[in-house]
């Protein structure tokens, strides 16, 4: 439901009838009068009680939020003379008073959520012929973040929160009344998660404004007071900027058949307007998943929507989703709205292969490598190297080995046992070169586990970063995130970081020197086509997952690293629950190893979050340094991880224990399963607060080693061979009863891994393809 824009019993007719016949005396005796000068009251509090309701079980009227801490809004009587009498208070005044606990990465506030009379529907308001938004607002210079948030855009029908939030900071660097201009053209869309649509701020479907605050520093116990919220200025059409946007935020495409984007502008334009497109970032690729040549859309005038199409490919295979985000850049004649990315959603049509193992398309988690070094290649049909009956390209297996001091052999492990009972052998295609020396493959079953003190565990895996300079992380293990978060439909990474991550070496590559770096770096948004939740990016920066190569469950995760510094920089090393896919977060379980943020260079933070203490309601500790900053030097980082209990370390010194009786009642511990590992480094958000003039680019991470330490862990060996004594492609057939089987069996509900010795007493180069089981 949408009504006009009216007060809320406030000062409140009699105050509203006045303002209305001001305006129409103007109109009469003064039509000079500015547009600024146009001015409608939303609320003056001039109210008992703030009024409060419910629709379909949403709060509505005042209502407050926050992260858990304590928060209240009120109203207070304010008589002339008083400290918080407002400038030029003539008589007595009543505000609202909003009282907050914003502790550093806290939040709190209230909204107004406009109400019909009966305080039982959610009402919209139009706004759209207005500049902007004022209001008084009393400030306590804590240095953290006021901000105006406005709900605006909710679907038809809608029974749940899913406003669109648009939000203007108000830096608190100011004590008592500031009157506080809000122009609607700054406001900037803010993701919260609830699913909102994304098509740019009309106004014309406002249902209501928050005040708030968020912790980017320790801002404490505080009160706020606020009076005299009120629209001001008059924007009419022709006054409006012709802008041009996505009609969608996302667009689904099978396989093998068109997307279609469509391209909109708000009015019509009187001269012609021109803008190009392009695929960016995403686990989609130009070329090989869809064709996308770069191009330009053009609106002769009084056009109004233009589309382009994309062919996406197929190559028969189960890749399952996968995305690109296409963007709108170098407009001429209009401008670019909220809208000018959206995300191309491939949907696959194909089911799993049960019997495939891995086809190698992507590079495969072989952890374990011992004298061998593999990559993959694609393989076009004319290729000597093509396979038999091979039509399309084929991504293969490339390995190069050396053998002649000890055996080469490259593997993976399984962070669960896999149950492979119902599967009669493996088979694989492998290029042979007539070597005469054995190959072997190697299942792993049977696996024992020896409980020990963490002093004796024993390291299972590590990465020194001793390549050299210029060397991209190992994509066996590490997998570099992209993006601002829309990808992972979370743009700003849910905290509203300003950083785009990439791949690239100038963001993450080895120093030469025994390191690996992560490097932030400042870029000119004029001089880039990276697109970030806030417009063109100002930063990239690095964020690495080994999730689905390198996952583990308990141990003592270590690494040590000298962190960057400077007000807004954010690194940290950390973990996600490999479950994350299914459940979600927080209920996959986080654990923070180590964060550290640019404004407390002595202080390293470790936490978990969970369901039900998440974000800033997350448990944990902290340890400070006596003198000197981290950044100064390395440090090491470290969990000791058990199941019921994690204990954080820095430089061997215990300053945080946790365990389930520590979290809220009735809350769950979901740390007794699978993680995997991330290090990043962020640039602002709502925590450590974004870049100052006092912050220098490029800011480094750098990490000396990763490493992994767990219980001694035996597994029995059983491997099948087979001789390398022809050329060219073969396909293997090795049935388990093959396997040297120990004299317990072959458990094969129980398999640990796998891997592939290669050929011995020698070095050279072999080729594989397409592991996959036998069935009987």
């Amino acid at each position: 439901m949408k009504i006009p824009v009216k007060t809320f019993r406030l000062k409140s007719r009699l105050l509203i009838l006045t303002i209305l016949l001001s305006w129409l005396l103007l109109a009469q005796i003064a039509p000079s009068v500015g547009q600024s000068d146009r001015l409608l009251v939303v609320d003056d509090f001039e109210v008992d009680q703030l009024p409060t309701g419910s629709a379909a079980g949403l709060g509505i009227g005042f209502v407050t939020w926050s992260d858990g801490s304590p928060v209240s809004v009120t109203t207070e009587k304010v008589e002339v003379g008083t400290a918080l009498a407002l400038p030029d208070q003539s008589g007595a005044n009543t505000v609202l008073r909003l009282e907050t606990t914003i502790k550093a990465g806290g939040w709190g506030g209230f909204t107004h959520a406009f109400t019909n009379e009966a305080l039982d529907q959610w009402v919209a308001q139009d706004w759209s012929s207005y500049e902007g938004l004022s209001m008084w607002v009393y400030g306590n210079n804590t240095g953290g973040t006021l901000f105006i948030d406005l709900l605006e855009n909710r679907p038809n029908g809608s029974k749940v929160d899913d406003a669109e939030r648009w939000s203007y900071p108000i830096p608190d660097t100011f004590s008592g009344w500031q009157l506080i201009k809000a122009p609607f053209l700054e406001f900037k869309r803010k993701d919260i998660g609830n699913g909102a649509p994304n098509d740019g701020l009309t106004l014309d479907a406002v249902y209501g404004y928050a005040l708030g605050a968020v912790g980017s520093i320790e801002m404490g116990k505080q009160v706020n007071y606020v009076d005299q919220v009120t629209l001001y200025g008059l924007v009419t059409e022709e006054m409006r900027p012709v802008e041009l946007r996505f009609v969608s935020t996302t667009r689904p495409v099978v396989k093998g058949g068109i997307a279609t984007f469509r391209v909109v502008l708000n009015k019509a334009a009187k001269k012609t307007v021109t803008v190009d497109y392009f695929a960016a970032e995403g686990s989609a690729v130009e070329g090989r998943d869809f064709i996308l040549p770069r191009g330009t859309l053009t609106f002769e005038p009084g056009t109004l929507e233009q589309q382009f199409r994309v062919q996406v490919l197929d190559d028969g295979k189960a890749t399952g989703v996968r995305k690109a985000v296409l963007v709108l850049a170098n407009a001429q004649g209009a401008q670019i709205g909220a809208v000018r990315r959206a995300v191309m959603l491939i949907r696959d049509p194909h089911d799993a292969d049960p019997n495939l193992i891995t086809d190698f398309d992507e590079i495969p988690p072989f952890t374990v490598t011992t004298g061998a070094a593999f990559t993959t290649a694609t393989i076009a049909p004319e290729n000597p190297l093509a396979q038999p009956d091979q039509s399309g390209s084929e991504s293969i297996l490339k390995i190069d080995y050396d053998s002649s001091k000890t055996p080469a052999y490259i593997g993976t492990r399984f962070v669960e046992a896999r149950n492979w009972s119902e599967k009669s052998g493996v088979s694989l295609w492998y290029y042979g070169t007539n070597t005469g020396q054995p190959v072997s493959v190697e299942l792993l079953t049977n696996k024992v586990v020896e409980e020990t003190t963490p002093d004796a565990w024993e390291l299972v895996w590590s990465d020194e970063f001793n390549d050299p300079a210029g060397t991209s992380p190992n994509p066996a293990v590490w997998r570099a995130e992209l993006g601002d978060g829309l990808l992972n439909e979370n743009p700003g990474w849910g905290n509203a970081e300003l950083e785009f991550y990439t791949g690239a070496p100038e963001n993450v590559s080895t120093d030469g020197q025994g390191s690996l770096v992560i490097t932030a770096r400042k870029i000119d948004p004029a001089a880039s086509e990276k697109v970030c939740w806030y417009g063109p990016c100002e930063y990239t920066s690095s964020r690495l997952i080994t999730w689905d190569r390198l996952e583990f469950t308990y141990g003592r995760v270590e690494a040590r690293i000298k962190v960057p510094y400077g007000n807004g920089i954010w690194p940290a090393f950390w973990m996600l629950g490999t479950n994350i896919g299914q459940v979600g977060w927080p209920t996959s379980g986080e654990i923070d190893i180590m964060e550290n943020i640019g404004r407390e260079p002595a202080t390293v933070h470790g936490a978990i979050h969970g369901p039900g203490y998440s974000g800033a309601r997350g448990l944990g500790g902290k340890i400070d340094l006596e003198s000197g900053r981290y950044a100064d030097d390395y440090h090491v980082y470290a969990i000791e991880w058990k199941q019921d209990e994690i204990k954080w370390f820095v430089d061997g010194e215990n300053f945080l224990t946790l365990t389930p009786k520590d979290i809220p009642s009735g809350a769950e511990w979901v740390y007794n399963h699978p993680f995997f590992l991330i290090m990043n480094v962020a640039v602002g958000g709502n925590w450590p607060g974004n870049p100052d003039e006092s912050s220098t680019y490029p800011q480094m991470m750098a990490i000396d080693y990763v490493r992994v330490y767990q219980n001694p862990t035996r597994y029995d060996q059983v491997m099948a061979t087979f001789t390398d004594d022809f050329t060219g492609w073969k396909l293997i057939e090795l049935p388990f009863s093959a396997f040297n089987a120990p004299d317990k069996g072959l458990d094969l509900e129980a398999i640990w891994g796998y891997g592939f010795y290669l050929p011995a007493q020698g070095q050279g180069t072999v080729y594989m393809d397409k592991l996959r089981f036998l069935v009987p």
